[in-house]
């Protein structure tokens, strides 16, 4: 979970490179990276495309296999699209599979990026339109196959896309963003991550979809674990290729991607400055099952644009307590008067969780000089003093 002081700054790098990079796929004609500025319309990536020389709109879709035109008997004749086969495709929404024809050996372009033998799907119901709710034609939508070729970093603050050839694209470090592993379904990424309901947090697989609108959708299962909130109501979610899209809307407690590198860089970038040691020597697969427990949520503090703290809560639910494990900001963000504030988020954030009873932590005479001092002052009390020799 982020919390956000100032402002919000989201860059998504996505490679998919399932593929060794050929002359099938999308090719950069300059060779090292392009940069398109694309349109945010209700959370949705419209970008320009060239389909056999014909400049249209698409939305950028990950959870998209193969492109797909809309609208195809009106474009018909100045697409040239030839070669097809007559198939039905399958989408979200309450209707029936809808018919489509299959093309070969298209040319696709996408700024810099050019496919010289793309397949496209052309749907031949004219009324699947997004028009009428994005305010602008969209004449189809692409994803697998651009991001299969390149790293593609997204850019939701300044609005553009950028396509980077994976031969050469070198990954620069920055606080500005981090990394999660992805896997892989039906050419779709997954990223797992965890949410709260109730009083339970409960692991999930989320598909990473540039073409939802919404926040988070979340399908119900039949564990005990991840049912409906109580808080739910009816809603219309959207509109799928299969037809309206009709369920229930609602509120989680929280939200948290489970990415171990995020804890492992804290830890040792905070933890030199006072001595965090026992974890040095973890390896990755240590990280990732500390990481993977389901009682512990790691909160993440932003400052202009900047990662600069964490906390870490442990739930012991058998004592109906919440232990702040590690707690700290980055040294270049020491005298912002940022440490009261983050305490107070790590306190209230920790009686927000049903039935806790007690919030704890550790500290000692290696913490920060002012540490002591910031607890008492926010209503803890020292309940035990233990003297080690070195």
């Amino acid at each position: 979970m982020m919390l956000n002081i100032k402002s919000l700054y989201v860059i998504f790098f996505i490679g998919f490179n399932l593929n060794a990079f050929s002359q099938d796929g999308f090719q950069l004609q300059n060779g090292k990276s392009d940069k398109i500025h694309f349109r945010l319309i209700n959370n949705l990536i419209v970008i320009p495309v060239s389909v056999n020389g014909v400049s249209l709109f698409f939305l950028l879709d990950t959870g998209v296999s193969k492109p797909i035109i809309f609208n195809f008997f009106n474009l018909k004749e100045e697409l040239s699209i030839h070669e097809t086969e007559l198939l039905l495709l399958q989408g979200l929404g309450d209707d029936k599979p809808i018919e489509a024809l299959k093309s070969s050996n298209n040319t696709v372009i996408i700024g810099e990026a050019i496919n010289l033998n793309q397949d496209l799907y052309a749907i031949i119901d004219a009324s699947i339109n997004f028009a009428p709710s994005l305010g602008i034609p969209i004449h189809g939508i692409i994803g697998y196959d651009v991001f299969k070729d390149f790293i593609v970093e997204i850019n939701y603050s300044r609005n553009f896309v950028k396509l980077h050839n994976p031969l050469s694209y070198d990954s620069k470090l920055s606080q500005k963003w981090r990394t999660s592993n992805l896997t892989f379904y039906n050419k779709k990424p997954i990223v797992k991550a965890s949410v709260t309901n109730g009083n339970q947090v409960v692991p999930v697989n989320l598909l990473i979809d540039t073409g939802g609108s919404d926040a988070l959708w979340i399908f119900e299962d039949s564990s005990e674990s991840l049912k409906i909130p109580r808080s739910a109501f009816d809603d219309f979610l959207g509109k799928g290729l299969s037809g309206n899209i009709y369920w229930k809307r609602s509120v989680f407690e929280s939200f948290r991607l489970k990415d171990f590198q995020l804890n492992k860089f804290f830890y040792k970038q905070i933890g030199n400055k006072y001595n965090w040691v026992d974890r040095l020597i973890w390896t990755d697969r240590h990280w990732i099952e500390y990481v993977s427990n389901e009682n512990l949520l790691t909160f993440v503090l932003k400052y202009k644009e900047e990662l600069c703290g964490y906390f870490e809560l442990i739930i012991h639910k058998d004592k109906a307590e919440i232990e702040i494990a590690y707690f700290g900001l980055l040294e270049e963000y020491f005298g912002k008067k940022l440490g009261g504030y983050f305490l107070s988020e790590a306190l209230k954030r920790s009686f927000l969780l049903s039935n806790i009873r007690r919030v704890w932590c550790h500290t000692c005479s290696l913490d920060h000089k002012n540490a002591l001092k910031n607890y008492l002052s926010r209503g803890m009390n020292i309940f035990k003093t233990e003297i080690f020799k070195q």
